[in-house]
């Protein structure tokens, strides 16, 4: 488990069954920031999978927040509960952001997705001392002030509302180009000693094409199912290659393209 502080990415894989996971602390004193090391990536598209598990139920700090109601990060540091999934980035003027655990009103964590030009929407709650998967799309903007920019989150197989919005702006022309995967900011929680996120795997990608199994023998993402990440090592018309990761009796074999159109290649015994 890494100190508080600035976090890093294994790119060399890790054999299965090792039960190795990357465990980022949330027990930060205010004003503290700490985050995964930048990583240069390429517009329009972006691609994220992970698995993840959190030990702590955001009820704990929403009750924290709302306990000095009326009060800011300013003057109040344990008010404040910020801690972000992802944020992208050019060079620190704008950002597309998701964040975790800021509007827990039904008394579990609570995501967000935050943009420039739009504020943060609150949509689709998700469950503490469990392992859950997750994979972002990001669509960014053909061109400034353009608003065909979109993003996408889906947890545990099940997908959330498309957002629409604006990634580059006439004040912010630039396309995002800096994916930092984790950010702990201005949290003042004091019930927060001991509490943890974990992630076993983060797979980034400049295409939404994918290999993914599934326990479910139609594609539906209006529900929740299980989902694991494949890696691909060729990809050719009428056929791919990848590495199997984390098979399943009985998995069904995806390919989704570019378009989000599906094929399914096959079934395992």
């Amino acid at each position: 488990m890494p100190p508080p502080g600035h976090g890093s990415l294994i790119t060399d894989p890790i054999a299965p069954g090792s039960s190795a996971a990357w465990q980022h602390l949330v027990d930060l004193s205010y004003h503290q920031d700490t985050y995964v090391e930048g990583l240069d990536i390429n517009p329009p598209d972006l691609y994220v999978f992970t698995r993840m598990y959190f030990n702590f139920d955001g009820h704990e700090a929403f009750v924290a927040r709302e306990s000095y109601a009326g009060d800011s990060c300013a003057t109040n540091a344990e008010a404040c509960w910020n801690q972000k999934g992802w944020r992208l980035w050019h060079e620190w003027t704008h950002d597309w952001l998701m964040g975790y655990g800021d509007d827990s009103v039904e008394g579990n964590p609570r995501w967000g997705f935050g943009v420039q030009d739009g504020g943060t929407i609150w949509d689709g709650s998700i469950y503490p001392h469990a392992w859950h998967t997750q994979d972002v799309m990001v669509h960014q903007s053909s061109g400034v002030d353009v608003p065909d920019a979109w993003s996408q989150v889906s947890f545990n197989g099940r997908g959330q509302r498309v957002i629409e919005r604006r990634s580059s702006t006439s004040n912010y022309p630039e396309p995002l180009t800096r994916l930092y995967w984790f950010q702990v900011e201005r949290t003042g929680w004091t019930e927060s000693d001991g509490k943890f996120y974990a992630y076993d795997i983060v797979y980034i990608d400049d295409s939404f094409c994918r290999i993914v199994m599934t326990d479910q023998p139609t594609w539906d993402d209006g529900i929740e199912h299980r989902v694991e990440i494949q890696i691909p090592l060729d990809w050719m018309s009428e056929a791919v290659t990848f590495r199997v990761r984390r098979p399943f009796a009985g998995a069904y074999v995806w390919a989704v393209l570019a378009d989000a159109t599906t094929v399914r290649l096959g079934q395992l015994p």
